[in-house]
């Protein structure tokens, strides 16, 4: 078989597939998709606050972020992003996350958290850090939509 056949080979059903998946709505597609920036100080009990965004069925959500954990010593920032698992409806993002770690940083780091809440919602993020910061901990993060979801604009 030449080169020119196996790219044709190849090439079409490629061709056909794209024809097909633009008919499909890009959220069916795209998975749930989470960022946040917070910092947090620490001197044996810790506390957390920030902001960030979930991006859910084509539309911005933003949220608040606050608590803290137990065995956390030093001042950090840290942006995280990764992508949000179990998801069945937009309210169910609201509520109390709890991770269990640890990580530390000075002046940069970085690492992996994992986070349920009550809900069964999960958050799988990749972060990065800054400052100088130990931490062994369990944490527990509140996390609040500052808006409520325009009605039909997802499930509810």
């Amino acid at each position: 078989m030449s080169d020119f056949s196996l790219r044709r080979l190849v090439a079409l059903p490629l061709l056909a597939a794209g024809l097909v998946l633009p008919g499909l709505p890009r959220a069916a597609i795209e998975e749930p998709r989470v960022t946040f920036a917070l910092r947090e100080v620490g001197g044996g009990i810790g506390y957390e606050w920030g902001q960030g965004t979930l991006t859910y069925m084509g539309k911005s959500y933003p949220f608040r972020i606050a608590g803290g954990g137990i065995g956390s010593l030093g001042y950090v920032r840290v942006k995280a992003d990764g992508h949000v698992a179990d998801l069945g409806k937009i309210t169910d993002f609201n509520g109390s996350y709890w991770q269990a770690g640890a990580d530390a940083a000075v002046w940069r780091g970085a690492g992996y958290a994992a986070f349920e809440n009550q809900k069964g919602v999960h958050l799988y993020v990749h972060m990065t850090m800054r400052g100088a910061h130990l931490g062994a901990s369990i944490q527990k993060l509140s996390v609040t939509l500052l808006q409520a979801p325009a009605s039909g604009s997802a499930p509810q």
